[in-house]
């Protein structure tokens, strides 16, 4: 999917067309949504240790709020990814606790290869997770960079940019013939 460049001015004026972001289809709402972003260097202090991981990301983080044009189809699109990724951890999470009652409360004489069957089916939910968060992070509409003067997004539609090229244009025009 293709990307683009905002300016903060755009964003802020509300200067985006009224073109779906996601799929190009004529727009019938927008939605604010506050992108986030920061440096892709902090995700290896998640490999030394998890607070320090969240606290560099959080003093790192650059922020930028935009009224989103969307149509029907895609009113509730960051509702319902947060609410997959958040549903299907918690999910495993269950899985988890259900195991380690398990574990727990089994007979003695029950043999092992069955907890450890639950177990690697337990690992492989969380991969399976994990691998589902990765490909959502990657994918969909997302800043890539927020500068003090604009945001990038990738994964918009082909049909938005090109429809924000001609308000550009319009703006230009506008402009041109307020300086004459």
């Amino acid at each position: 999917m293709p990307s683009v460049e905002l300016s903060r001015n755009e964003c802020q004026r509300d200067l985006l067309p009224a073109v779906c972001m996601f799929c190009g289809d004529p727009a019938t709402s927008r939605q604010e949504k506050t992108f986030r972003q920061y440096p892709r260097w902090v995700w290896v202090l998640f490999l030394v240790h998890l607070i320090i991981h969240v606290v560099v990301a959080w003093l790192l983080t650059r922020k930028m709020q935009l009224r989103v044009p969307v149509c029907d189809v895609h009113a509730g699109y960051w509702t319902r990814r947060s609410f997959t990724v958040f549903g299907t951890f918690l999910a495993v999470a269950v899985y988890f606790i259900a195991f380690g009652i398990y574990v727990e409360a089994r007979p003695a004489n029950q043999g092992n290869a069955f907890l450890r069957a639950l177990l690697l089916g337990g690992i492989i939910l969380f991969i399976i997770w994990l691998f589902m968060t990765v490909v959502f992070a990657a994918t969909g509409v997302r800043a890539t960079q927020i500068t003090n003067k604009s945001i990038r997004l990738a994964g918009v539609c082909q049909i938005f940019i090109e429809a924000l090229e001609d308000v550009r244009e319009r703006e230009q025009e506008e402009w041109e013939r307020e300086q004459q």
